[in-house]
């Protein structure tokens, strides 16, 4: 199990597996920092990556598809920028939490206001994790 470079954000970091994301949805806990709803699960043993995430950001709630994309851009961005502080708390008890992010806000959310989510998502994450 590795950290990634702090600043990047690879293919192995993500859920991309449909199998997978069902299974986080079956067998996965949930909470919501508004407007962000989050399911995780935390997995024994050790993967390539200590955290492996999901974006979701619905049709039905946003209908354009490039407002879905800028959306998803900003949650991946913050999350980024601040995974370092959730990743090491993972690697140090070499386990691997599985998280899925969806998205049921506004159609216009600011850079600031989806980072401080994310930052608070990503605390109550360390806490109940």
């Amino acid at each position: 199990m590795e950290l990634a470079p702090r600043n990047t954000f690879r293919k192995g970091e993500r859920i991309y597996k449909k199998s997978e994301l069902e299974n986080l949805v079956k067998t996965g806990n949930s909470f919501v920092v508004a407007p962000v709803r989050v399911v995780w699960s935390v997995r024994e043993g050790s993967s390539k990556y200590a955290i492996k995430i999901a974006i979701s950001v619905p049709k039905r709630r946003i209908r354009n598809a490039t407002d879905r994309n800028r959306i998803k851009r900003l949650i991946r961005e913050s999350y980024r920028i601040h995974k370092h502080t959730l990743a090491e708390h993972f690697i140090s008890r070499q386990q691997t939490l599985h998280i899925l992010l969806i998205y049921n806000g506004n159609l216009n959310p600011s850079f600031t206001e989806v980072e401080r989510k994310i930052m608070l998502i990503l605390q109550r994450l360390k806490e109940i994790a």
